[in-house]
This record gives structure tokens, C-alpha cells and sequence, in this order.
């Protein structure tokens, strides 16, 4: 069991360094769920043009999503 002054400096130094986080650069990031027809690949890519790329081939059926870290 963690006493309680471990637990106390713990989260001090949890504190400290959310605040150096920057949480609009990590909060959420539009993503492409990626499934191919034709023998069930699944993939995840965040770049969109490579997606409508293979989407547009047909062999894909294209989900869009949120990648989210909750940092």
C-alpha cells in the first residue's frame, strides 16, 4: 500500500507535468478506419488522402473517426 506522503508527492509531480503539457496538440486528430473487402484487412492512417485513394479503388470500405488522448 502507498503512504499517504509517496501518494502526495506523486501527484505534485502528475500536476507538474500536465501542466507542461500542451493538450491542444494531443486532444484529438481526425483518423481513417480502413477495411478491406477482400480478405478483411483492417487498418487505422490519419492521412486522408491516402484513404480516399484506396476508398475510391472500391476494394475499401472507409470509416472516419477521433483518435483521442486523454492526457
Amino acid at each position: 500500500m502507498i503512504e499517504k506522503d509517496d501518494y502526495i508527492k506523486a501527484r505534485e509531480t502528475v500536476e507538474n507535468y500536465e501542466k507542461q503539457l500542451d493538450l491542444s496538440l494531443v486532444s484529438s486528430s481526425t483518423c481513417y478506419i480502413m477495411h478491406r473487402t477482400t480478405d478483411d484487412l483492417i487498418f487505422v492512417t490519419t492521412d486522408k488522402d491516402y484513404a480516399e485513394r484506396l476508398y475510391n479503388g472500391g476494394d475499401y470500405i472507409i470509416r472516419i473517426s477521433q483518435l483521442f488522448n486523454p492526457c
